[in-house]
């Protein structure tokens, strides 16, 4: 027995070594239609994310006049912010519990931050607007619910139902059959004194509401039955049917590879819905199903009934049931041992506590001061074991570039100087040195200076032979030559994402960076002050700009040294955020972020086209790999859908 254990415990622990990749253990989603023919999405992803990437996103393409609404995440009871149009090019950290909507030329792709490295169960909630549409023989729809990309779902399950709130209606009945039972009266009023209904039927203005006794009054909830509906679906190796209580049911019967899609088929007879999308001039037959069925496993014989066996499903079950069902049901399918199930479930706890530990184990209890520039004044190098040991700790590019700003103003490098401008008006540019001589200053060959180089060589550009940066340059050179500003944007990008894991940091770097962060935040409490020490206060305006605590210490210098006169002209401008000079280094920040937010996402042409002609060759590789399979799901055909584009994590 003891051996027995042993050997779990090691091959635990080599699978627990080997989990560095992204893995979508099971999907499970759930589809409800209302009676408009939009529908609501959620969507069940339970997930293990390695250390690459910051997002994971699922590509809605080929929307034609559909929409996406009320897009959400959340995780764990916690609700992701939800901040409409989503910037991509942002780090790990910057991204968390966050979602938005990127709008591409190909179409909407939902997007969210994937948080921290271990397993998360996300759920995903969306509204599909004119997913059912309305065609001259019947209602329908071709969609593509799933895309797998980087990674594909190990098992995937859709359960397709009707939104009870739409479908359920209430109709009089009698014995003699006057009334036509088939006519639905959706708008109805209880009389409790008489114990009666009256009816009005709102599709006929002037039909005469009708009064019956409760007791005649029979409620019906509509279902997708095989009388009324019709299903096929395409691009997996699996299965679709009719449930035994009123749903269809689609799921895989083998773990899906990179390219594989699930899409669905439905046809209506009329009257089962309302669509808002309407195309009088197209054939269900024609244009969708035939299409659909080129090159597929199906015929046009084949009616779509679900041919294998019903799935129990229950109209009365709450979502949450099928959820609970769906998760442990993906996770036993997929194989997963008893004690490797445990350790996932815990591993994100088990790994936490050792992190904070091994933070515990740098800093120490009680973090001394430490009231010199940390790490010799490297900046980023500073950012990132804050951010490590610190993960609230403001992480943006906007803070570096401001930081890398002051210190260029303090090298003089950059210049604040005033000429007279065209009509004899006194105005303040900045002079911008020549980059060359940024190694007289900066000696050491650091990404700090890399960084710095990069930016001056940005706006001495821009400047023009003056060497003066006047308001619109850089928004001109913006226009005039975006992929060299894309350039210096990219490069930006990539050194801030970089970042160390707590086991990399060394206790004496991890003790300076903390400690002079803690110092800056109780600037006011540290009594005893050298002048010494103020000559350093343009330093520490550096730091606490590249923090994201500079308001506070500004305000905090002006409580302990009011007289702004005691220092040098550039140490009170940036001290006095209320001067000129402040405000105009604050507008350069600005306007230097403005120009890498606008050139990031640039492509020439010819890039653009390179893009698509990739794109095209993917999808087609994917398209070449399916092989007919027999069954109610075919994987060859589908044609014609709506949706997919892909869904993984970048």
């Amino acid at each position: 027995m003891k051996r027995l254990l042993l050997t779990l415990l090691a091959v635990m622990a080599v699978l627990s070594g080997a989990i560095a990749q992204h893995s979508l253990d099971s999907l499970n989603m759930g589809v409800y239609f209302h009676r408009d023919g939009s529908a609501e999405v959620e969507e069940y992803r339970y997930m293990y994310i390695g250390d690459e990437g910051t997002e994971c996103y699922i590509k809605m393409y080929n929307l034609g006049d559909m929409k996406v609404t009320d897009f959400q995440v959340s995780e764990d009871s916690i609700t992701y912010t939800n901040e409409g149009a989503w910037d991509v090019e942002r780090s790990r950290s910057q991204k968390a519990f966050r979602c938005g909507i990127n709008d591409t030329f190909d179409g909407p792709e939902l997007c969210w931050g994937v948080g921290s490295s271990g397993y998360h169960n996300y759920v995903i909630r969306y509204k599909l607007q004119g997913l059912v549409k309305s065609y001259s023989d019947f209602d329908g729809f071709n969609h593509c619910f799933y895309d797998a990309a980087n990674p594909p779902a190990k098992n995937a399950f859709i359960i397709f139902k009707l939104d009870r709130s739409d479908f359920t209606w209430v109709r009089p009945v009698f014995k003699d059959s006057v009334y036509n039972y088939s006519l639905r009266y959706d708008s109805f009023a209880y009389n409790a004194r008489r114990d009666s209904i009256t009816f009005l039927h709102t599709t006929i203005p002037n039909d005469e509401p009708i009064t019956v006794p409760a007791a005649d009054a029979h409620i019906v909830r509509d279902s997708l039955r095989h009388d009324t509906t019709s299903v096929w679906s395409f691009g997996y190796h699996g299965y679709i049917v009719f449930t035994d209580h009123g749903g269809v049911a689609a799921g895989t019967e083998e773990r899906m590879n990179e390219g594989d899609k699930m899409i669905v088929m439905f046809r209506f007879k009329k009257g089962f819905f309302e669509p808002t999308l309407c195309y009088p001039d197209k054939s269900f037959e024609t244009d969708v199903r035939e299409l659909a069925f080129i090159d597929s496993d199906y015929t046009l014989e084949d009616e779509g009934d679900g041919s294998m066996a019903s799935l129990s499903g229950g109209n009365d079950t709450p979502k949450w049931v099928y959820t609970l069902f769906m998760v442990l049901g993906g996770l036993c399918c997929g194989g997963v041992p008893i004690l490797l199930l445990f350790y996932l479930i815990f591993g994100k706890m088990i790994k936490r506590r050792r992190e904070r530990k091994q933070i515990q184990k740098l800093i120490g209890d009680a973090p001394a001061y430490y009231e010199e520039p940390p790490l010799n004044g490297d900046l980023i190098g500073s950012r990132r074991i804050l951010h490590a040991l610190e993960p609230s700790a403001d992480n943006s590019e906007m803070k570096l570039v401001e930081a890398y700003v002051m210190r260029l103003v303090d090298k003089k490098l950059i210049n604040v100087v005033q000429e007279m401008n065209e009509k004899g008006k006194i105005e303040s540019y900045f002079r911008i040195e020549e980059p060359a001589h940024i190694a007289q200053y900066i000696p050491e060959e650091t990404e700090d200076r890399y960084m710095m180089t990069q930016l001056l060589i940005l706006l001495y550009t821009a400047a023009g032979d003056d060497h003066l940066l006047q308001p619109q340059e850089l928004k001109q050179l913006v226009k005039d030559d975006p992929v060299f500003v894309r350039r210096f944007a990219r490069q930006l990008r990539d050194l801030n994402d970089k970042y160390v894991l707590v086991s990399q940091i060394k206790k004496t770097d991890a003790q300076q960076v903390y400690g002079f962060w803690k110092y800056l935040k109780d600037f006011t409490l540290v009594k005893e002050r050298a002048l010494q020490e103020v000559a350093l206060w343009k330093e520490y305006l550096t730091f606490a700009t590249l923090f994201g605590i500079a308001d506070q210490v500004r305000a905090d210098m002006k409580k302990i040294a009011p007289d702004l006169q005691i220092f040098d002209e550039l140490t009170r401008h940036i001290i006095d955020n209320t001067s000129v000079n402040a405000a105009l280094y604050s507008a350069l920040t600005q306007s230097i972020m403005d120009a890498a937010t606008r050139t990031i996402h640039y492509e020439t042409d010819h890039e653009r086209l390179a893009r698509l002609e990739r794109e095209r060759q993917a999808r087609q590789a994917r398209r070449e790999r399916w092989s007919g399979f027999g069954g109610s799901s075919s994987f060859h055909g589908g044609g014609g859908f709506s949706g997919g584009g892909g869904s993984g994590v970048r």
